[in-house]
């Protein structure tokens, strides 16, 4: 009977007086302390004492005790067996019976597969690779079966499992190895690799049934309601591919730091930060073998991948190569990775100077180290003695250390964290401050009061502005030198002659390059020829003509282009991607003054009495040309025109207002008939803006300004896309290698389709985006990317769509226009198409910089405006709109007309929780930090 009794043995409270009557001696009259008394004794209980003190007892502690009930181990059994049953055998068995879409599975279903005693045929299961290919990346957005990094569990691998639902709630769900279910939006994704499911096996993610027992799903909006993925579903499906792949990457680890420190030495520029494609970077990784390798071995393998396309990666090496640099980034040998928001997958790495960046640092630290940090001491003194030109003078590497933390240099690296914190502690002022960017700014404000008209941020490693480095110092001092060569192109050249037709180049008043123009005539057969005539700096450079260039850039200038991709556009900053020579001599607008040019004509029926509209694409015509007659007009003398406020000749007049008639067709056929999105009036609210410069010095007042979706903006931009649009077409028919510009719509369930569907309807029907609307589908806009290969853009509603519009601010556009001078001119093509596979990382690298830079530039600025309105008014209360849904009694917020002044709101935890899209007022700031880009808000 005992073996099957499970007995639970406790002290009860009362247990210590139930002692038999012999246990207790009588006690004598002598003090109770006196405890060596051998003569003392205690007088014995009767069974009537007990009883009252065991009630009496009993009646106080009654409910502070657990109770304990003992059950037969065959009850504990079935127990068990029932709760596993409830919790993971029947959501398996469901899935595997209703949701398990493979006709040739198993008929009946069995715990067996659960518990692994009897194995499914392989065969059922999705194909598992070790290698993807990269251009999945960009012909697929994140789907059910990619796998995954998250920002908050960067260590495993995760698998996407579930789309968004719905705009209400945008978020993926994702599963580890462990079967542990993730809730993030796409934003929190750090590296991808695809890898398809096919759809039988799609539905991952069940509500946890109601049973009797604690769930084990995870919470995502309702207490109450809880999601799992079925164990076996687990088991067989998400957790064997990813964990094989993390498990082969962990054990490649090692070989791949090793491997990364080679590379490095190799890589390095000894003048500045330059980036190297991720991919490239790992595939010098595949190709190093570190025992038969020699020193020597390492250029030739850097060769072989440098501009040889190979889309080919494997998957282990990938996240292996990810993890190595995040350990070394703490060294100061890579600096930032770069992430694409388009392809959710890391396009870049940084590659820090091994002298001024790893060597440099590792030596001040040695040196600290080595005196116990004595030369702290010695800076805190001058410090708070307020000698700062002796700071400067003989501790110059402090000013470099905490420049660079504030411009964001330092990445993943807690020995400078721990330096700069063992500075601050040591100054009074700061001494119980949190460490931050700012007050970092502030303590260089102090000793070096010059830096106050700098930004900070401008000495971030992958801007690359001329203040950042030696080597853009070394490029802005051949910029000011260079002058173009104008006449490459001219032996053999045929140019169209539109010198006497009216150009209009619509720009703002202090545009930095001029690049394209319009025009429009009537012809005898009553259509109308459209016409974009766009700058010709490719002129300028023997690749347009000499058929001896081959694949590569053989002039320094133009390498030089290259290397920056892209014209910066910051708010306090323009960095322009060719030199002002160059873009003074290309530029248009000169009127009277021949201005080489590309021009893109083709013809349209338009009926301004129907307000209809047809391209005739078949007429589409593309020629090297001339221009030189340019009537001034900027957007306001437009929107002036249009409105009938400023008075112009007659021909002016009418095709200024054919222009735009045409226009405002082309963006409603692409609304129409493409499903193209316009966001109107709702999008980029309170831009800022800097204006006025005191005493000579760069002091600004910060304004704002909201982006106006006016009658010459849609002019301008409808026609630059009809030309892009038309381009794409042109390349693709005629197999002329390109740089397409692509976008493609997120996958998302049905209602989450469903709901952004309305909005492309409302779209449709002329009611555009509110800023409202915005904010609720903002989660479920993708970005743009590059692409060799001719995708279409679905954003803007084209088929193939390739930019030549912009190629004195765009390298993507300047190497189009190489492809058409060859091309024109029946010469072979300048770039072949892997060639420029191997050029689009570069470009989207340089593209998702700049973007970012400008946006942290935006919010730099935003916020020091805001600082400066609470520091005179700290109860200044403000309206917040809602970008996410909560999480830890918080939410992503936004005040409302500052587009940039991104932030976390806490929510009182009495009120039910807001929507996305939600406006709350009376939000105070309770913290803010400029360089930082934080903003707290609480109501």
């Amino acid at each position: 009977m005992f073996r099957n009794i499970i007995r639970i043995r406790y002290l009860h409270s009362s247990s210590f007086l139930r002692r038999s009557k012999d246990s207790f001696k009588a006690t004598s009259n002598k003090p109770y302390n006196n405890r060596n008394d051998s003569k003392s004794h205690i007088i014995p209980l009767t069974a009537d004492d007990i009883t009252a003190i065991n009630k009496q007892f009993l009646e106080r502690t009654n409910g502070l005790e657990p109770e304990f009930e003992i059950k037969e181990l065959t009850d504990i059994q079935q127990e068990f067996k029932k709760r596993f049953t409830e919790r993971y055998v029947e959501p398996s068995r469901k899935w595997f019976q209703y949701e398990w879409a493979n006709n040739n599975k198993p008929k009946t279903f069995t715990i067996k597969y659960i518990n692994g005693r009897e194995q499914l045929d392989p065969q059922l299961l999705p194909k598992q690779s070790m290698n993807f290919l990269v251009t999945d990346l960009m012909k697929n957005t994140l789907t059910i079966g990619d796998m995954v990094l998250l920002g908050n569990t960067a260590t495993q691998l995760a698998m996407c499992v579930a789309l968004p639902e719905s705009m209400a709630d945008p978020r993926y769900t994702f599963i580890l190895v462990d079967g542990e279910l993730i809730f993030e939006s796409k934003h929190a994704v750090k590296l991808r690799i695809p890898y398809t499911l096919p759809e039988e096996v799609h539905k991952l993610v069940k509500r946890e049934s109601r049973h009797e027992y604690t769930p084990i799903g995870k919470v995502k909006n309702s207490r109450d309601t809880t999601f799992m993925t079925p164990l076996l579903a687990n088991q067989l499906i998400t957790s064997a591919l990813p964990a094989n792949i993390s498990a082969d990457a962990w054990k490649q680890l090692p070989l791949v730091i090793k491997k990364l420190k080679l590379l490095h030495r190799h890589l390095n520029e000894p003048r500045g930060a330059i980036q190297i494609s991720f991919v490239k970077l790992c595939q010098m990784v595949q190709l190093i073998n570190l025992e038969r390798t020699e020193p020597t071995d390492v250029h030739e393998i850097i060769s072989k991948v440098i501009g040889v396309a190979n889309e080919r990666v494997n998957s282990s090496t990938f996240l292996a190569t990810y993890w190595a640099i995040k350990e070394q980034q703490g060294y100061n040998i890579w600096g930032k990775i770069h992430t694409s928001s388009a392809l959710l997958s890391p396009i870049s790495v940084t590659i820090l100077p091994l002298k001024s960046q790893h060597y440099y640092y590792s030596e001040i630290l040695s040196q600290m180290r080595q005196k116990n940090f004595k030369e702290i001491n010695k800076f805190t003194s001058f410090y708070n003695s307020k000698e700062y030109e002796k700071i400067q003078k003989e501790l110059p590497h402090y000013l470099n250390l905490l420049r660079d933390y504030c411009a964001g240099n330092f990445h993943n690296n807690p020995q400078m964290i721990s330096f700069i914190s063992k500075i601050f502690r040591k100054i009074g002022k700061y001494k119980d401050s949190d460490i931050s960017k700012d007050i970092c700014q502030e303590l260089i404000e102090t000793i070096k009061p010059s830096e106050v008209y700098v930004n900070p941020l401008h000495y971030n490693n992958d801007l690359a502005l001329p203040i950042s480095s030696h080597l853009a110092q070394d490029n802005q001092l051949i910029y000011d030198i260079v002058q173009p060569t104008l006449n490459n192109d001219e032996e053999g050249t045929t140019r169209t002659d539109y010198t006497g037709m009216s150009v209009y180049c619509i720009d703002s008043e202090d545009a930095h390059e001029i690049d394209d123009g319009v025009s429009i005539r009537k012809l005898k057969s009553g259509n109308f020829e459209l016409l974009i005539h766009i700058a010709d700096p490719a002129s300028f450079f023997p690749e347009c003509n000499d058929e001896s260039i081959s694949n590569e850039i053989t002039d320094e200038t133009l390498g030089k282009a290259f290397e920056k991709s892209f014209t910066s556009y910051l708010t306090d900053n323009v960095d322009p991607m060719f030199p002002k020579s160059f873009s003074r001599a290309a530029d248009l607008g000169k009127n009277g003054s021949k201005s080489k040019t590309i021009t893109f004509s083709v013809e349209v029926i338009f009926d301004s009495a129907k307000n209809t509209l047809k391209i005739l694409k078949d007429t589409f015509n593309v020629s090297l040309s001339n221009t030189s007659n340019f009537p001034r007009a900027t957007y306001k003398d437009v929107d002036e025109i249009l409105a009938g406020s400023k008075k112009v000749n007659p021909s002016m007049l009418n095709d200024i207002s054919n222009l735009y008639q045409i226009a405002f067709n082309l963006r409603r056929n692409r609304i129409q008939n493409d499903n193209a999105i316009i966001f109107g009036q709702g999008f980029n609210r309170g831009l800022p803006k800097l204006t006025g410069v005191v005493n000579n010095q760069q002091k600004f007042n910060i304004e704002f300004e909201d982006q106006k979706d006016t009658t010459s903006t849609v002019l301008v931009s409808e026609f630059m896309i009809l030309a892009n649009s038309l381009c794409g077409e042109y390349f693709k028919k005629n197999n002329i290698p390109g740089v397409f510009r692509c976008y493609s719509n997120l996958e998302m369930s049905s209602k989450a389709l469903g709901q952004y569907n309305f909005i492309q309807e409302k779209v449709k029907s002329g009611i555009y985006p509110t800023f409202e609307d915005i904010t609720k589908i903002s989660s479920f806009l993708n970005s743009s990317f590059y692409s060799a290969d001719p995708l279409s853009h679905a954003m803007i509603g084209a088929s193939q769509y390739l930019t030549v519009t912009s190629p004195l601010r765009r390298f993507p556009d300047l190497v189009n226009h190489l492809q058409l001078h060859r091309h024109l001119k029946g010469k072979p093509q300048l770039f072949t198409k892997d060639k420029i596979k191997d050029m689009i990382w570069r470009f989207q690298s340089r593209a998702d910089i700049t973007k970012r830079s400008a946006r942290s530039v935006n919010t730099y600025w935003t916020l020091k405006y805001l600082e400066k309105v609470i520091k005179k008014n700290p109860v200044t209360k403000f309206e917040v709109v809602v970008l996410s849904v909560p999480n830890n009694g918080t939410v992503n917020c936004m005040l409302k007309n500052y587009s940039y002044s991104r932030g976390t709101l806490k929510l009182n935890k009495e009120k039910s929780p807001p929507l996305i899209g939600d406006n709350i007022k009376n939000c105070k700031i309770t913290n803010i930090m400029p360089i930082e880009g934080i903003l707290t808000l609480d109501l």
